[in-house]
């Protein structure tokens, strides 16, 4: 049998060594995103407006909507076809029947391969079709009259 002090000095020296056992990481809850909110509208915009006069988002918003995920990260909703939605309502976003709340997503232009961060908002009929603000067309080189194929994701 060991001496009572041998056994104090082994049991001092095996608690000193569970220090250095890393213990489980806590996991923090991710904060709430902040919610995606409908466009502000422009009033009194009237006739022979210049899409300058009227693309009127912050450096900060521009900058914000440029820096784009990889679309590794993110989940393709589909491809469609869009036009310029209503050249007043100020912003980067879609409006898809691809969603059927408000998402933070993406578009890509299927004829330059430019992407831009936008806000997805729900629009009724048919799924394949999108109206795309003035901002977002701009940002990534689509015409602003006529018809553009488009590829749409969305943050998971």
């Amino acid at each position: 049998m060991l001496p009572m002090r041998t056994v104090i000095a082994i049991s001092c020296v095996i608690l000193a060594g569970c220090d250095d056992i890393p213990s489980k990481p806590v996991l923090q809850p991710s904060p709430d995103p902040e919610p995606i909110v409908q466009p502000a509208v422009l009033e009194n915009t009237g006739q022979n407006t210049s899409p300058d006069a009227l693309d009127v988002v912050s450096s900060q918003d521009r900058e914000n909507a440029m820096a784009t995920a990889d679309v590794d990260a993110l989940r393709k909703l589909g491809t469609v076809v869009g036009s310029l939605g209503n050249p007043a309502e100020v912003g980067f976003w879609v409006k898809t029947g691809f969603v059927s709340e408000p998402k933070a997503g993406q578009i890509t232009n299927l004829a330059t391969g430019d992407s831009v961060n936008v806000d997805l908002f729900p629009r009724t009929g048919a799924t394949d079709g999108a109206e795309v603000s003035l901002s977002a067309l701009r940002a990534i080189n689509a015409p602003l009259a006529g018809l553009s194929k488009f590829d749409l994701f969305v943050r998971p």
